[in-house]
């Protein structure tokens, strides 16, 4: 069958490559499952595609009732549950707190229908300073994913949250990518995809401890310029680079006669 021949394809891929570049740890999981050697996996992030800031979000002036989310509104983004619950949380209502999903998408349509109050706006796709006066105006971020399988990517907005030193709340499976992410560097909350008064509690601490917004800000936007910065992913590529070649070198001079 295509499926048969296609995983055959996939095996013979991975056992004739010298090394393997993954954007992400479950993506290095899956290829280690399937048999490949760890030292010959590295894993490079896809890098932030607005620039890394100089300062994070504790260290400039913000909205403090400003929630962001950017980029593509598409059904697995599950914008429509996050924004219910957004509306329905009568302590985000008392704080004044914002949703502006920034962007446009197949479910904009939803989104735009389940807006009940003048507190949520979808602004449609939006010019690039128009999108860095919004990030840099943001209090906290949100990323938000529902969808069934394995995850091997990443949205880039969340690299570009990190980049602008803000920190995210994700409402995602525990097991994703982004919560390793979001777990691993400290820069946010981790809350379920699916539950709606956890979200919004969540949503409320945030906005309202500023020290602990500051704190993980600062460490969004550290991990960003160790792991997001182009520059920094091209050393990485070099350097693997540079190790297979040398592999390969030595090789070589083993098998020469």
């Amino acid at each position: 069958s295509l499926m048969r021949a296609l995983r055959r394809f996939e095996r013979t891929a991975y056992s004739s490559a010298s090394h393997i570049v993954v954007i992400s740890t479950s993506f290095a999981e899956n290829l280690l499952a399937k048999g490949v050697s760890r030292e010959h996996i590295s894993r490079i992030f896809n890098p932030a595609t607005l620039p890394v800031q100089a300062q994070a979000c504790g260290d400039r002036q913000v909205d403090e009732q400003l929630v962001l989310t950017m980029g593509n509104i598409g059904h697995t983004q599950n914008l429509v549950h996050v924004t219910r619950a957004f509306e329905a949380s009568p302590e985000l209502a008392v704080l004044g707190a914002r949703f502006v999903l920034a962007g446009d998408g197949v479910a904009g349509s939803d989104v735009r229908a389940a807006i009940t109050t003048d507190r949520v706006e979808v602004t449609g796709v939006v010019g690039r300073d128009r999108l860095e006066r919004y990030l840099k105006a943001t209090a906290v971020a949100v990323v938000s994913q529902q969808y069934d399988g394995v995850d091997f990517n990443v949205p880039s907005k969340l690299m570009n949250f990190m980049a602008y030193g803000l920190p995210t709340v994700a409402a995602v499976r525990p097991d994703s990518e982004v919560a390793r992410i979001i777990r691993e560097s400290g820069a946010g909350w981790v809350t379920s995809s699916s539950g709606d008064a956890e979200l919004s509690t969540q949503l409320v601490r945030a906005l309202t401890d500023r020290s602990e917004r500051a704190l993980r800000g600062s460490r969004a936007l550290q991990f960003a310029r160790a792991n997001f910065a182009p520059e920094v992913i091209a050393e990485q590529f070099e350097s693997v680079l540079e190790q297979v070649t040398e592999r390969h070198r030595s090789a070589r001079t083993v098998t020469r006669p």
